[in-house]
């Protein structure tokens, strides 16, 4: 979803949802879009539901009418593209024995009626929440495949190591064709290892990208081939990152949405699992093109991120501070995902909906 704004004379603009309608009188809009239609520099004319966006550089050195990150703000409001989404796997992760069997029962995340996949997709559920288009709204899903799932022992499966993106495909790909979703590549750093070196192994996060690279690239062929998944956008899980990721994201997935900022955690306990630092981070909401010395630090010419933040995070005062950002001029490009998993996932998505709204109130 996004808020935009163009410069037409419109002085009120009205946003409407299932449950009231209001007003917004200070020249903002939304409509619904995927993570890859997200991170796309305002032009002229704005190509809006697109899943595959080539960028100018507008974002970075902009035009006449158009905001810098350096602090130049135009007259015109900016636009915010709020682009929600789930970091999506079955529950039930073996973490504590190589190999696994996942139960049946794990796969109704995806194929039960009544749990929250498929209450996402339920039309009543998406025509309530409309953007200012009177479109519903459009949702990312960061599926994750490969390192544990690969050890995995079932045989009621085609591909062990693609086991959540065949179960969302095969009971929800019509529907993400529906609604326009983005069906695309969420990994995880998993080796089997002795981290501290007392004989036990487990699932443990690796400290370093490239103890797992071979995995990754291997995963994303697999989904490519088996499961038509063309990954345009990521997030990493954990919001891992170091140099070396970085730079194959550039060559092969340009838009990542897992800037963690200002998380700065360096040690874990084993199982080793949520070692990430952001704190160098930009903390706005504006895409930045990451050095490649520092994947913290804007100053890049090939890949993108922005800015992340959990469901349960996007409390009041960090909308307000999207909105008003661009009230003056400055371009937003929130991520606010979550977990299908979570039992209260679809409580917690209308949460952050009710306070989109009541800030919009005073835009």
């Amino acid at each position: 979803m996004y808020l935009e704004t163009t410069t037409s004379d419109k002085d009120k603009l009205v946003i409407s949802s299932k449950r009231r309608n209001f007003k917004a009188t200070k020249r903002s809009l939304y409509r619904s879009c995927p993570a890859t239609a997200a991170i796309q520099p305002k032009s002229g004319i704005i190509v809006l539901m697109m899943l595959l966006i080539v960028l100018s550089a507008t974002l970075v050195q902009a035009g006449p009418g158009e905001p810098t990150r350096e602090g130049g703000v135009d007259t015109a409001p900016g636009v915010i593209r709020f682009v929600f989404g789930s970091d999506s796997s079955t529950p039930g992760i073996h973490i504590y024995t190589k190999t696994a069997n996942y139960a049946n029962s794990n796969f109704d995340l995806f194929r039960s009626p009544t749990r929250q996949t498929a209450r996402i997709m339920d039309p009543e559920f998406r025509d309530r929440f409309r953007d200012s288009s009177g479109e519903p709204f459009r949702f990312t899903w960061w599926m994750q495949g490969g390192s544990l799932y690969r050890y995995a022992t079932n045989t009621n499966l085609p591909h062990n190591s693609l086991m959540s993106l065949y179960l969302m495909n095969t009971f929800h790909r019509e529907n993400m064709e529906r609604y326009g979703d983005e069906f695309t590549y969420h990994y995880h750093t998993w080796v089997w290892s002795d981290a501290t070196g007392d004989g036990i192994y487990y699932w443990n996060q690796a400290y370093d990208y490239v103890d797992s690279r071979d995995d990754f690239f291997r995963n994303v062929a697999e989904a490519l081939i088996e499961e038509d998944m063309f990954p345009v956008s990521f997030r990493s899980g954990w919001h891992f990152m170091d140099n070396d990721w970085q730079a194959d994201l550039d060559d092969w997935i340009p838009f990542s949405l897992h800037n963690a900022w200002p998380a700065n955690r360096t040690s874990s306990p084993e199982p080793v699992n949520n070692i990430y630092v952001w704190n160098e981070a930009p903390s706005d909401w504006v895409p930045f093109r990451p050095r490649s010395d520092n994947y913290m630090l804007p100053g890049g010419d090939r890949g993108w991120n922005t800015r992340s933040v959990h469901f349960r995070g996007a409390r009041e005062s960090l909308i307000r501070e999207i909105f008003e950002a661009a009230d003056q001029g400055i371009d937003q490009v929130p991520c606010i995902w979550s977990h299908v998993a979570e039992n209260t996932f679809i409580e917690d998505l209308e949460q952050v909906f009710e306070v989109i709204e009541l800030v919009a109130e005073e835009y």
